[in-house]
């Protein structure tokens, strides 16, 4: 009934850029990808500057599976709007999903120096060197981003899966134990607790 209620209020701000806006996002969240794209592009009718509707086509573009046209876009949008630093980073996202991780690794490495509070791109380096074999930057970037959020799971997920992947037992066992502690009832967590101590 609230979700209904929210659409009504939008749809009689849809002579808006923002009331469309806010539609695809409601759109959007439900999966109606169609009408999400509809909305932002109602948005971008009603005002071709009104750039955050342009800003979410790409995403929804990719999870269509219209990755080039996701990638045109991102590009067009760095073109026209340097400022927007964040693009950097869903550019190198998308192109990591691609396979495209030469590529993708100079835009992280912009993001990273655009938008330096920004721990997940550390974390999303580390992945990415390790998958192109730069072990050493790989695990610097993991470390960075732990550093700096010493309790997320996800971090010390990554060190130690990348501890037991290049052979480093006692790191792993180290970081599993954190998890451990941390996250007591996580299944996962224990499975590398006794690979690592094996």
């Amino acid at each position: 009934a609230a979700l209904e209620e929210y659409r009504k209020i939008n749809l009689y701000n849809a002579d808006f850029p923002g009331g469309l806006f806010n539609l695809g996002i409601m759109y959007a969240n439900a999966g109606n990808l169609a009408a999400a794209e509809a909305a932002y592009r109602e948005a971008l009718e009603v005002d071709d500057q009104f750039y955050i509707a342009k800003v979410n086509l790409p995403t929804v573009f990719a999870q269509q599976g219209r990755h080039g046209e996701a990638e045109r876009l991102l590009r067009e949008l760095l073109r026209d709007h340097p400022e927007l630093h964040e693009l950097n980073s869903s550019l190198a996202m998308l192109l990591a999903e691609q396979g495209r991780y030469a590529e993708s690794r100079e835009f992280f490495l912009k993001a990273a120096k655009l938008m330096p509070e920004q721990t997940r791109i550390l974390y999303n380096l580390g992945l990415l060197e390790n998958t192109l074999g730069n072990t050493a930057a790989a695990e610097r970037y993991l470390l960075s981003a732990l550093e700096r959020e010493p309790g997320s799971y996800d971090y010390l997920y990554a060190l130690t899966t990348f501890s037991l992947e290049h052979g480093n037992k006692d790191k792993a066992l180290n970081y599993a134990r954190q998890l451990a502690d941390r996250f007591p009832g996580d299944p996962a967590t224990r499975q590398l607790v006794e690979a690592a101590g094996k």
